[in-house]
């Protein structure tokens, strides 16, 4: 076997040695010449990992990643509407069994419960007279529902307008001929809703409840303009009437009247 000679030897090593140095010589030497002696501090977090341990710093730690899951805090929770009335909306109200009526609307005044006239609908909208056309509607528990003319092509009465309405406020929609929608319907669609009649089996009487372009139902009453004898749906009458002082409204209803 053949052994290299003591110089030769040498030589190996010393070329070993330069070799092994030269990769932490490189990364001491792109270590900033002013921070090669700072063992803590802002600019050492910013080093590389090799310029670190050049410098006999520990790396940096692994970076944990936090996935948000919905049950913690900052994670928005959606909110919707109730798709209907609150149970006390029907507190007072006597349910009317699932049946079919055809017969009058007569609208009353509340506060003395003078007749105001017969709903007369037409395509230009509602007015009231001594004698109304007949309509036809049918009831089913506390579902809404829509009432309409018994013509071919029957117009349906209801709540024109896309307004929220809300205790509070000023907005109405008007009472009107508008296009047949389904129970709970927003306005935005179609601009008015039909089925928001519910019938007090007790005295006949005709409760509408709007639906918001939100999907919330709000207290509502009809009214009566005593400028111009058009019908109403508000959230507030006092605050309509503070605001519209020369052409106030009254509380009115609306009564089955059959045949």
């Amino acid at each position: 076997m053949l052994f290299p000679s003591l110089p030769s030897l040498s030589a190996l090593l010393l070329v070993a040695s330069l070799f092994g140095s030269s990769a932490p010589a490189a990364l001491a030497r792109s270590i900033p010449e002013v921070n090669k002696n700072v063992a803590r501090g802002a600019e050492a977090d910013r080093w590389t990992n090799g310029q670190r341990l050049a410098a006999g710093l520990p790396p940096h730690a692994p970076r944990k990643l936090k996935r948000a899951t919905p049950t913690e805090p900052n994670v928005a929770k959606r909110h919707v509407p109730s798709p209907s009335p609150s149970p006390a909306a029907f507190a007072n109200l006597h349910v009317a069994v699932t049946e079919t009526r055809t017969g009058r609307i007569e609208a009353r005044t509340v506060a003395d419960d003078a007749s105001l006239g017969f709903v007369r609908l037409s395509s230009s909208g509602v007015s009231l007279g001594s004698d109304g056309a007949d309509v036809t509607f049918t009831t089913s528990g506390s579902t809404p529902f829509s009432i309409a003319t018994t013509e071919e092509s029957p117009l349906y009465l209801g709540g024109s307008g896309t307004s929220a309405i809300a205790t509070g406020t000023t907005r109405t929609a008007t009472l009107s001929s508008v296009p047949a929608t389904s129970p709970h319907a927003r306005p935005m669609a179609t601009g008015g809703e039909s089925a928001i009649w519910t019938l007090d089996a007790a005295s006949q009487k005709l409760v509408p409840y709007w639906v918001n372009p939100d999907g919330s139902h709000p207290k509502t009453t009809l009214a009566y303009s005593t400028t111009d004898g058009a019908l109403l749906l508000t959230g507030d009458i006092d605050a309509y009437n503070q605001a519209h002082p020369s052409a106030p409204l009254v509380e009115a209803a609306l009564y089955y009247v059959g045949n």
